[in-house]
């Protein structure tokens, strides 16, 4: 089985690299770049699992915009922002975009995206198996 790889778009050093950091602590592979659109043309061509879209990158909303092209590709979204961009953003539905707010925590971050992974891998409808044969 490969490890998962996120594509993570964050133009600001700051939080760019804790944010690296705490994922490949968590065994997930990362690719980095500063610019949204560059960083969608990379996803598009090398098919990430997840890509980590910090906000403040100066091209976000154009890679917002372009989202669908990820959804086609089967690559989810993830989009780090200010508490009141995430409540704007959250209205608009999305099986495949998850919002996180800005002050999330390196390691809360690692776990959401092993969550979203890992809902982006499971088929639809399919659920967590538990073991009932006590």
């Amino acid at each position: 089985m490969r490890s998962s790889r996120v594509l993570l778009i964050a133009a600001a050093p700051e939080p760019a690299t804790t944010w690296r950091t705490a994922l490949e602590r968590a065994g997930v592979g990362v690719a980095h770049t500063a610019h949204g659109l560059d960083g969608m043309r990379d996803a598009l061509a090398h098919g990430p699992d997840l890509v980590v879209l910090d906000f403040a990158t100066e091209d976000a909303t154009d890679v917002l915009r372009a989202r669908r092209s990820l959804r086609l590709a089967g690559i989810g979204l993830l989009v780090v922002a200010d508490g009141a961009v995430v409540d704007e953003l959250d209205r608009e539905p999305s099986d495949r975009v998850r919002f996180l707010p800005r002050t999330v925590a390196p390691e809360d971050l690692a776990g959401e995206v092993q969550r979203a992974i890992e809902g982006a891998t499971r088929a639809p409808g399919e659920a967590e198996q538990t073991d009932r044969s006590s």
